[in-house]
């Protein structure tokens, strides 16, 4: 059973035809072919190196990021053109499409230069329990990914119906939280006011918040 449970870590985005589906569900169910074969019929909705589930659009967005991605790095462009006169960090959408970044995937998509240091959460960890035997609580306030809050601006044709763009992210905060860091997640805020009378959270042409992003932070 460990061995099968391994197998989607290491499988990417398989495509089976139809005929050897059928040929697999015909087997034994003692059969190893038919446990890995059922095993990997589930991957396509996995993040790849992840066990979080994805939705078949959730999935068309990181899969559509992920092209997005590459094709800017084989430019070297920082900048990916959106729609509406929108402009996206190159390395933000790559970020958005690696999925999970921490724990045993970290050295997978990290660019650090030690893979010792790939997994954010131990260097979070240990500045919070610095600051706590000194007596500082840490708040720690990640910045939304623009293309988290507007993802109709990075892929115009991709529905999320209403769904996360980054679900990963949650669960990337619960595990701090878990360490006991205290965690502002601004992503809720920034979706009820994207569509906001006085204008979008972020700047179209630039990575910042605009004015009124700013003012939902702080409040």
């Amino acid at each position: 059973m460990r061995i099968l449970a391994g197998i989607p870590r290491f499988w990417r985005a398989p495509s089976l035809p139809v005929p050897t589906v059928r040929k697999a569900v015909s087997l034994p169910r003692s059969s190893c072919v038919y446990a890995a074969i059922l095993t990997c019929l589930s991957v396509p909705k996995i993040l790849a190196g992840d066990s979080i589930p994805l939705s078949d659009s959730q999935q068309k967005f990181v899969n559509e990021l992920a092209a997005k991605s590459r094709s800017a790095e084989s430019e070297r462009s920082a900048v990916i053109p959106g729609a509406d006169g929108w402009f996206f960090l190159a390395s933000d959408i790559r970020f958005l499409s690696v999925g999970q970044f921490w724990g045993a995937d970290a050295a997978k998509v990290s660019r650090a230069h030690k893979p010792d240091s790939a997994d954010p959460i131990p260097a979070i960890v240990d500045f919070h329990e610095q600051l706590k035997k000194r007596g500082i609580d840490l708040l720690l306030m990640p910045v939304p990914p623009k293309a988290a809050i507007y993802p109709e601006k990075i892929l115009p044709d991709v529905d999320l119906h209403g769904e996360m763009a980054t679900p990963y992210l949650a669960r990337f905060y619960d595990e701090l939280r878990k360490r006991g860091i205290n965690v502002v997640d601004l992503s809720t805020v920034f979706l009820q006011n994207r569509a906001n009378e006085h204008g979008p959270v972020y700047c179209k042409t630039d990575t910042h918040w605009s004015g009124l992003g700013c003012v939902l932070a702080a409040q």
